[in-house]
């Protein structure tokens, strides 16, 4: 047996284990080394890791890799203090917060639809829709809720009179001759602050910065500029007038103010454009014996402008697009990029005159829903009037569609293909229904 072993070994070797050959190093080998390998297997092994036995081979990769290692460290080390000096700012408390919040989103049932969502909305209420979510204002405070129906905060803060106004960057509360207001995102309240004097109107841009019409000692009213950073940037100021409507762009980038005055006895309406940032208007209307409604601004710079004689729009220059005269009281204004509806009641005419009519004059709907109409928005290129019932008005085929109204409502939402009615004590899912 000892001769055979070393036959197959080959002449002159002797006749001991490979573990002597290659003591410390078994570790080191591939996994499937024959157990009694010969001199073959070890050419293998050199072939394939060169002149360097294999405990050797895999030595230098290990301080290879711990060498990257340390690299990748010291760099993501370099990284973050680089972030903290030139970004500190953005690491706030909301900011964290909301970062934790949408890395849970999935799994919290973010994009399902509650039929019903409970609230608890004291004295007046409003409610807006802000990115796909839900701020209910009472007048001891907001809050906000997801779609699915689940609180994401409440914050405390007494208004006697809260409106909303929502935008793609926040949403503002503020109250009708109170002197505070409120600036807030999806996790919570970013900014409050309170005016020498009441606030009588508001308008926040897409982009986040916000106007608030009041008045300072000197003037009787005036209209304070905010960038989305809450500076104030500019003031506008009437001595002999009033502001009583503003509005944005949706860009941000210019400002629409609507004034009055009492001239011989008559009201006067002046609507005033202005780039942002600048001290002189891009166009002026005047005009006598109306009081100012609402004013809106449309891409390319169009304006619209309500009173209560005429509705009418006019292109980047101030030069009148249309002008339709109505008789009646008004009672809603709503506007898209590319149209506008009045609402409003007529003497001697029972229900709620309904006018859809495009920048360019074209009326596309003339219809009437049911008297006191306490809310109405657009939905899905219609109409959803609130009165007694919950009517919708579709300007494609002129169809109506009456759906029972729901106990307490008082306002009506719209967010995509859902359709909300609001109450004190809950937000119903009208449409769409399962």
């Amino acid at each position: 047996m000892k001769d055979d072993r070393s036959r197959r070994r080959g002449a002159g070797a002797k006749d001991e284990p490979l573990s002597a050959v290659l003591p410390d190093q078994d570790a080191a080998l591939p996994a499937n080394l024959p157990q009694n390998g010969g001199e073959d297997d070890l050419e293998d092994l050199r072939a394939k890791f060169g002149g360097a036995r294999p405990g050797e081979y895999y030595t230098k990769v290990s301080k290879r890799y711990r060498g990257g290692k340390i690299f990748l460290i010291l760099l993501l080390i370099a990284l973050i203090l680089l972030i903290f000096v030139f970004g500190a700012g953005s690491f706030t408390y909301a900011n964290l917060r909301y970062l934790a919040r949408n890395l849970g989103e999935a799994t919290l049932g973010g994009g399902e639809r509650a039929e019903e969502i409970a609230i608890g909305a004291d004295g007046n209420a409003d409610f807006a829709v802000f990115k796909g979510k839900i701020a209910v204002a009472g007048e001891s405070g907001v809050s906000l809720y997801r779609a699915s129906g689940k609180e994401l905060y409440t914050e405390k803060i007494a208004l006697g009179a809260p409106r909303l106004i929502a935008s793609d960057r926040y949403f503002l509360l503020w109250s009708a001759g109170e002197n505070s207001y409120g600036v807030f995102n999806a996790v919570s309240l970013l900014k409050t602050a309170t005016l020498d004097y009441p606030i009588y109107g508001a308008a926040l841009a897409e982009n986040g910065s916000y106007a608030l019409i009041t008045k300072t000692r000197l003037y009787p009213s005036s209209v304070f500029l905010y960038d989305r950073n809450f500076k104030l940037k500019t003031e506008y100021n009437k001595s002999d007038a009033y502001y009583s409507s503003v509005a944005f762009s949706e860009d941000g980038k210019t400002i629409a103010l609507l004034s009055f005055s009492v001239q011989s006895g008559f009201y006067s309406t002046l609507l005033e454009v202005y780039g942002i940032g600048e001290t002189e208007p891009t166009f002026t209307c005047r005009f006598a014996k109306e009081f100012p409604i609402a004013c809106f601004l449309a891409s390319n710079g169009r304006a619209v402008l309500v009173t209560d004689a005429a509705y009418s729009s006019y292109d980047a220059e101030g030069k009148e697009i249309f002008r339709r005269e109505y008789n009646g009281t008004p009672v809603k204004t709503l506007f898209s990029d590319g149209s506008l509806a009045l609402l409003f009641t007529e003497q001697n005419r029972r229900g709620t005159r309904v006018l859809l009519s495009a920048l360019t004059g074209e009326t596309l709907l003339d219809a009437y829903a049911e008297p006191d109409v306490s809310d109405a928005v657009f939905y899905q290129g219609r109409i959803a009037v609130l009165s007694l019932v919950t009517e919708i008005f579709d300007p494609a085929t002129g169809e109506r569609t009456v759906l029972e109204k729901e106990k307490g409502a008082v306002a009506l939402l719209a967010d995509g293909d859902a359709l909300y009615s609001c109450s004190k004590e809950r937000i119903a899912l009208l449409l769409p229904k399962e």
